[in-house]
């Protein structure tokens, strides 16, 4: 399992900021980073929320994202591994690495 995230929402910026650190076993997330949560479009919430089980795996591959941290396909796959490390289904886990994979842009 993975630690918990604790953040707020802050209205201005549309996103939410982490409250404290955090380390996962490839990334460290410092205190104040800004994340917009699962990057789903709004007419495709009902199915992936912007907050939901498996939060920490957005907020790891945002990490990834804004660092280039590795490679794309490295943080791609990250994010579908921590989706599974916390219970998300296999089926949804899928269809959100494909996703990220096909539509994701980062520093990259």
């Amino acid at each position: 399992m993975l630690p918990e995230v604790s953040a707020k929402y802050c209205e201005q910026s549309d996103k939410f900021v982490l409250l404290g650190a955090l380390a996962t076993p490839e990334v460290h997330l410092p205190e104040g980073m800004f994340s917009d949560g699962f990057s789903s479009p709004w007419y495709l919430r009902w199915y992936v929320n912007r907050v939901e089980q498996g939060w920490i795996a957005a907020w790891v591959h945002d990490r990834c994202y804004q660092q280039a941290i590795n490679t794309k396909s490295w943080a791609d796959k990250l994010f579908y591994k921590n989706l599974r490390r916390c219970r998300v289904k296999k089926s949804k886990a899928k269809i959100m690495y494909l996703a990220v994979k096909l539509f994701g842009k980062g520093s990259y």
